[in-house]
């Protein structure tokens, strides 16, 4: 097979995974009309983007699995794709404690309320660098890369255990 059809597979992948995230927003949208989602209006665009975003990032682990099969040809990308990985994950847990930091000190109006934004933000990217980085870890073709991925994932499931026990209230800072 051909670079361009490779290419191709994997951009049409996404293309893919895009709408398919759309029309299953557009669907709940369907479903949600009413007096509800007319007082919280904000909340029901959260839950929408939350709703587009995970559907997306499990659909998108497909046309990953045939990028990363394509790549195994590559000695470079595997050499510095894990170094990223574990590197990312390494901010997972600085994120977790900011956001504990915050809950204990709220920051007010400052710049650290911007920091806390982001660590949430990064805290919810967890989630899918779970499967992204057990994703690697499958297909890397060397044992050092899958050592690092993996590693890299179980930092990533730490900080998603850690925040789904924050939110339940099982995790109490106060």
């Amino acid at each position: 097979m051909n670079r361009v059809a490779k290419v191709g597979i994997v951009l049409g992948g996404y293309v893919a995974a895009f709408v398919v995230a759309g029309v299953a927003e557009h669907i709940r949208w369907l479903n949600t009309q009413g007096p509800d989602s007319q007082a919280s209006g904000g909340m029901y665009a959260a839950g929408d983007a939350f709703l587009w975003a995970a559907v997306f990032f499990l659909v998108a682990l497909v046309p990953t699995g045939f990028w990363l099969y394509f790549l195994r040809a590559f000695p470079r990308f595997w050499a510095r794709a894990p170094r990223a990985a574990v590197t990312f994950a390494v901010t997972g847990p600085v994120a977790v404690v900011v956001v504990a930091l915050a809950s204990l000190h709220p920051w007010g109006l400052s710049p650290g309320v911007v920091l806390t934004f982001l660590a949430l933000m990064r805290m919810f990217l967890a989630v899918a660098a779970v499967a992204f980085d057990g994703l690697f870890a499958l297909l890397s073709p060397t044992r050092s890369a899958r050592r690092s991925f993996a590693l890299a994932g179980a930092v990533e499931a730490v900080v998603v255990t850690l925040g789904i026990l924050r939110g339940y209230g099982v995790i109490r800072l106060h």
